[in-house]
């Protein structure tokens, strides 16, 4: 995609992103439960959204500006980060120390009433999951940390979270659920029959790995990126109980090396003897020294340019007047006799 029309979106998303935290300022303290998780998966929303624009233009921007781009990244998803922890912070009290009380007139079942203890859920934004199937086990196995092995949390306070977590098609499979301690167990399951399904996971997973972007030069983005992937991958493959045997190892090894450009590949190549076989850890351990070292040396060369303009600014300014110019355009010094020149260069060690 053209780097314009990624600066546009990106301009328009940093937009509804300052609209909605100036609007959710004002009203967090007088919003509702179901207001607050609606703004909190809003904001989400938002970090993706903006996260993948800024990692689209870091991929394609001149080197001299990867590092603005970086900083404005870290900033805006610092303060998206903010605004979560104060939604989260407002919303836990409410949320954790309310009573649900199910009801069901003119029969025999009794009044089911969960109160719950005051209990915190740990500081995190938890996933947004959309149902997407290759997203399903990352989401549920920072949810079952989070929130489903929490022995301190009722049923129907986990049943809350859960829909908080869910949108789009994952949604509207238990949004029918009323919130009772009995219900969490069967949206739970309802989700998991949906979309823990090994053989649509593996074939999504897969395809996804081969589909990655080859680096196109020396970008410690674009490197970082190829990491994260390749170990997510790997992570994946093991959640799914497939175990990275050396066979394996040498093929995923060999599919990433073929993604490096033809400088990092040859750099690489040459660490090893013909007649080894690198490991995929010992590639990817060489690819994050290579962006450590392309981040350093872009620093210092950042560092250079503003030392050389430094440098630069104070020789064209004029000992004499003080004017934008050297001395030898000033005319007030061309001015002066030999003698005089001759006196002012020795006096002021030009």
């Amino acid at each position: 995609m053209d780097i314009e029309v990624l600066l546009k979106k990106k301009k328009n998303i940093k937009s509804s992103i300052t609209k909605l935290q100036n609007k959710t300022e004002k009203e967090i303290e007088k919003l509702n439960n179901v207001g607050l998780l609606a703004r909190k998966n809003r904001f989400l929303e938002f970090r993706t959204e903006i996260k993948d624009i800024l990692d689209s233009i870091i991929s394609i921007c001149e080197e001299k500006n990867e590092e603005t781009y970086c900083t404005e990244k870290d900033d805006i998803l610092g303060t998206l980060e903010e605004i979560l922890v104060a939604i989260d912070t407002q919303l836990m009290p409410s949320v954790v120390n309310s009573d649900f009380e199910v009801k069901n007139q003119g029969s025999s079942h009794s009044l089911v009433s969960a109160r719950s203890a005051e209990v915190k859920l740990p500081t995190l934004s938890l996933p947004i999951f959309s149902g997407v199937t290759e997203e399903w086990l990352a989401f549920s196995d920072l949810f079952e940390a989070a929130v489903s092995n929490n022995n301190d949390l009722t049923g129907a306070q986990k049943l809350q979270y859960l829909k908080g977590s869910l949108k789009s098609d994952a949604l509207k499979i238990i949004n029918s659920l009323s919130i009772t301690n009995d219900n969490f167990e069967i949206a739970w399951k309802l989700l998991k029959d949906r979309y823990f399904n090994k053989r649509e996971i593996m074939s999504s997973l897969i395809k996804k790995f081969i589909n990655i972007t080859p680096l196109s030069g020396e970008s410690s983005t674009q490197i970082l990126n190829l990491i994260d992937s390749t170990k997510e991958f790997v992570w994946t493959l093991e959640s799914l109980e497939y175990m990275v045997d050396p066979t394996t190892d040498t093929l995923l090894m060999h599919m990433i090396l073929f993604k490096l450009d033809p400088n990092s590949r040859t750099w690489f190549e040459r660490t090893f003897s013909t007649d080894v076989i690198p490991r995929l850890d010992e590639l990817l351990q060489f690819l994050a020294t290579q962006a450590r070292s392309i981040t350093s040396s872009t620093t210092k060369r950042n560092v250079q340019r503003k030392v050389t303009l430094v440098a630069s600014n104070a020789q064209s300014q004029c000992p004499l007047c003080n004017a934008d110019h050297t001395l030898s355009r000033c005319d007030t010094f061309l001015k002066l006799s030999v003698q005089g020149r001759s006196d002012f260069v020795k006096t002021n060690n030009v």
